[in-house]
């Protein structure tokens, strides 16, 4: 099943702004079949990592701000925690469920969370 996942304001039904996506490198995240730039991404792809890695499911209508601020620090860390290597390894290895990912695209979700949560937003699925 396919899944984009947006960036939301936290008090209103609107997507945040690409520009505070800004400075994260284009063309590193796998996009959606609808998603337009920065502030969203192929959730499927991701799906597994973010359930093995640091506990999220992704396959959720809405994931609130509260959360989102969790999941970035937890990303943070996680990212804290592994060289380069680690990170592939952890992916080769299958450690992190579904598609292999990157150590680039690993700290492009990592920091798409932290901009998220800056900015108290939350987390929209649609699949």
């Amino acid at each position: 099943m396919g899944l984009d996942t947006y960036a939301y304001h936290g008090d209103r039904d609107e997507m945040m702004d690409d520009a505070l996506f800004a400075h994260l490198p284009v063309g590193v995240a796998s996009i959606g079949i609808f998603s337009a730039g920065s502030n969203s991404f192929r959730g499927k792809t991701y799906a597994g990592f973010m359930s093995a890695s640091v506990g999220v499911d992704l396959y959720r209508e809405e994931i609130p701000a509260a959360e989102v601020r969790g999941i970035a620090h937890a990303l943070q860390d996680w990212v804290a925690e592994r060289s380069n290597e680690g990170i592939a390894d952890a992916a080769a290895a299958g450690e992190l469920g579904g598609y292999p990912i990157p150590p680039a695209e690993v700290r492009w979700l990592a920091e798409w969370f932290a901009v998220v949560a800056q900015h108290n937003g939350r987390v929209i699925g649609w699949y």
